[in-house]
């Protein structure tokens, strides 16, 4: 093999090594905090599932579900919480008997639901929206009183 083929394979080789490391640079982990109340995480793409780099939310709120979706997307759980696939499209999730789990992004928010497929469709048991400009946010849960959090980056332990 010519010294300069082995030159790019080597280098090829480095990249394929760093790209793990690079990608888990590139996730943003937050926390957000309430008097009283039980922290919320959430990750933004320091996850992987089934090809798809995933946003999470793990919180109080968040109950029966893995709650993990692709940006723009839909997270699917099993009987036994555990995330079973995603999807972006919407009837694909709608079809899912079982939890289910939103994540949207735009300029300007972050919007975790979660919520369950049975009988009459989707019913949505939780939301928790992030505003990318002030860090507030608020988790809204079906019957109880709206909870406002702060949220600030923080890096990862390990």
């Amino acid at each position: 093999m010519p010294l300069k083929s082995k030159a790019v394979l080597v280098g090829l080789s480095v990249v394929a090594l760093l790209s793990p490391a690079l990608r888990a640079q590139a996730a943003e982990m937050l926390q957000c905090s309430h008097d009283g109340k039980a922290d919320v995480t959430v990750s933004l793409g320091a996850r992987q599932a089934f090809g798809a780099q995933l946003g999470c939310v793990e919180g109080p709120f968040v109950v029966g579900m893995t709650a993990c979706a692709p940006k723009n997307g839909f997270g699917v759980s099993g009987g036994d919480g555990k995330l079973v696939g995603v999807t972006k499209d919407q009837q694909t999730a709608s079809r899912h008997a079982g939890p289910v789990a939103r994540v949207m992004v735009d300029e300007s928010k972050y919007l975790f639901t979660g919520g369950k497929v049975g009988f009459g469709g989707y019913k949505e048991a939780w939301k928790f929206e992030i505003s990318r400009v002030s860090g507030a946010a608020i988790a809204t849960t079906a019957g109880q009183t709206p909870v406002k959090y702060q949220c600030a980056k923080v890096q990862p332990k390990l």
